[in-house]
């Protein structure tokens, strides 16, 4: 939570009450996650997450392929 609202404070020049009221109206993370195909955690470095962004990408098009 509170990366998010340091992201949405610089990204849009929000104050921290703001942001956090954006984010109380809005489901959780885990009701976000829940509904997803794919999960990507954004805490490592990039060349982390584009290791597992490539992977996600190739699970879905290899679900996508089974039909």
């Amino acid at each position: 939570e509170a990366v998010q609202i340091e992201r949405l404070m610089r990204s849009r020049g929000w104050s921290e009450a703001d942001a956090r009221a954006r984010l109380a109206v809005q489901r959780s993370n885990d009701a976000f996650a829940a509904a997803a195909d794919e999960v990507l955690d954004n805490h490592g470095s990039e060349v982390e997450l584009e290791a597992s962004t490539l992977a996600a990408v190739a699970r879905l098009e290899a679900r996508k392929a089974k039909g």
